[in-house]
């Protein structure tokens, strides 16, 4: 059985390893994106099995992604 993927797009760097470390731990395969247009091309390239946007990213953010 595979691991289950995540896409976290999040642009605070100390957040976002907060809780990709914690996701790791529990068995989930995290991709890190640090913008809503770096997290829109990786969705381009490849399936996740969800994703967690943080709402209020400058440029494009969780709402309009």
């Amino acid at each position: 059985m595979s691991k289950t993927t995540a896409l976290l797009v999040e642009d605070d760097a100390r957040l976002g390893a907060l809780v990709a470390e914690y996701l790791g731990k529990n068995e989930i395969d995290v991709t890190v994106a640090r913008d809503g247009e770096r997290g829109l091309a990786l969705l381009g390239e490849r399936p996740f099995d969800v994703v967690l946007l943080d709402v209020s990213m400058p440029g494009i953010g969780g709402l309009r992604a």
